[in-house]
């Protein structure tokens, strides 16, 4: 009878401190860590990066978008930074442009005469673009400058076949001078222009008036 009670009290101990284990361990077990406070606040805080495309072309030196930093960008520079030194290189015209500017008169690259358009072209490949800048540097010297505009695009611009990418004022701010300007292209409207037009080889156009100078101009493309 002793032994039965002694067997029975230990098996109840036993399944008494097994119980006691098992609770233990579900009570410790792991529990995914929350973040802190200002950690939390800090990634509701994150926004999504912006497309290039998005943004105004106002706001100068964008930087490359991530996804075109795989990329090697061609670049293409007309003319030197020379500091104005006269007397440049004409722009080499678009069949397009030329059009465009047929009666006007013309001036190049390092050449400070007012009440003449400036105009140059780039020869680009038909192909997807990832990415598009373009840099240019300008200076005034008198007249009436301020009103100054510089277009960029394929002539006759906003006349079919045309296109028109960029159409902003030169001397808004109208300080520093001389200065240097740097304009992200819209990638997609450049890209459906190249994957449509039926004229080869494409070209990207540039024209301003009449009264600011211009030392050279570099487009870069990231081409996919």
């Amino acid at each position: 009878m002793k032994t039965h009670l002694f067997r029975t009290s230990s098996i109840l101990a036993v399944a008494s401190l097994l119980l006691s284990l098992g609770f233990s361990g579900i009570a410790q077990e792991p529990r995914p860590k929350q973040p802190e406070q200002g950690q939390q606040e800090q990634q509701e805080q994150q926004l999504p990066e912006l497309a290039v495309q998005q943004l105004d072309a106002e706001m100068l030196r964008v930087a490359i978008p991530q996804s075109c930093k795989g990329l090697t960008p061609v670049i293409q520079t007309h003319d030197v930074l020379d500091n104005f030194a006269p007397a440049g290189s004409a722009g080499t015209l678009s069949p397009a442009l030329t059009n465009f500017l047929a009666g006007k008169p013309l001036k190049g690259y390092d050449d400070p005469q007012v009440n003449k358009y400036f105009g140059d072209s780039f020869r680009l490949k038909n192909c997807r673009v990832c990415y598009a800048t373009l840099e240019v540097r300008v200076r005034h010297y008198g007249d009436v400058w301020p009103n100054d505009r510089i277009t960029v695009g394929a002539a006759p611009f906003s006349s079919s076949p045309g296109m028109t990418l960029l159409s902003t004022g030169i001397w808004n701010p109208q300080t520093p001078n001389p200065k240097t300007l740097t304009f992200a292209l819209p990638a997609a409207t450049l890209s459906s222009y190249l994957a449509t037009t039926s004229t080869l080889p494409s070209f990207l156009d540039i024209v301003a008036q009449d009264d600011t100078d211009f030392d050279s101009i570099k487009l870069s493309v990231w081409y996919y």
